[in-house]
């Protein structure tokens, strides 16, 4: 189900955006002002000092790198990624090297029970979190089975973060720093982001009280879910459900 179009801007922690370069075009080398992630998704083409980049493959970029690329016969489909000063910019895995990464390896990012820009937003955080362990670690595989495990709990139950840990045999504490390694999020963010996507889904098309809604997609109660939701996108729940519902009658 598409996410409902509300009148704000969910602040995210990344730009994403998709764009083609024509066949046998040129661009002259340019920067950018913070970490970037390149996907390729079709076509390929020549980087000075990376070589040749083709579909499947990252590159992934620091701030203030520099870029000039060559196309070759067929027109070139790609995804950059950008993080925000409020992404995982201000976090890097210790030991991360500022020097760009051609990642030849395809990545494919774990489902979610939701869809929508905060489940976007999570995907590419893995995804982030997957090209940064890569630079670390060539031959990185991605997180253990306790963490697989422990995201599964999560997103499929309500159970208490502090639960969990002790369920997989980690603290609270070394789970939190060992998820957001690997997954890009923390646990608690996790949760949170599918939570609200699902409430805002919800909100698109269902009548039932807020405190029945709130305790169906996983909040302790209406209380928790208004927090939660005015916190992450600057609005409570009866104020999404009311210009939806404007939004709808004005069609």
């Amino acid at each position: 189900m598409s996410s409902p179009d509300l009148p704000v801007t969910i602040p995210s922690r990344f730009r994403a955006a998709s764009f083609a370069m024509a066949a046998h075009s040129r661009i002259q080398g340019h920067g950018h002002d913070g970490w970037h992630l390149l996907e390729v998704h079709e076509g390929g083409f020549e980087e000075e000092r990376l070589g040749h980049l083709s579909r499947g493959d990252f590159r992934l970029s620091p701030p203030g790198s520099q870029h000039e690329i060559a196309v070759a016969d067929s027109v070139v489909r790609c995804r950059n990624i950008h993080l925000t000063a409020s992404g995982m910019g201000r976090r890097l895995p210790p030991g991360v090297a500022h020097n760009q990464l051609v990642v030849r390896r395809s990545f494919s990012a774990r489902s979610l029970p939701v869809c929508g820009p905060l489940a976007e937003a999570l995907q590419d955080a893995e995804l982030f979190a997957w090209a940064f362990n890569v630079m670390q670690d060539p031959d990185y595989r991605g997180p253990s089975t306790r963490l697989e495990e422990a995201r599964r709990t999560i997103l499929e139950t309500s159970r208490p973060i502090t639960r969990i840990a002790r369920d997989v045999g980690m603290t609270a504490e070394h789970l939190s720093r060992s998820f957001s390694r690997h997954f890009g999020s923390s646990p608690v963010q996790v949760r949170n982001e599918v939570r609200v996507q699902r409430v805002m889904d919800a909100l698109g098309g269902d009548d039932r009280p807020l405190a029945e809604l709130a305790l169906d997609v996983g909040f302790s109660d209406q209380s928790h879910m208004t927090n939660t939701l005015r916190h992450r996108i600057g609005l409570a729940p009866g104020q999404v459900r009311r210009a939806l519902r404007s939004r709808s009658l004005a069609v």
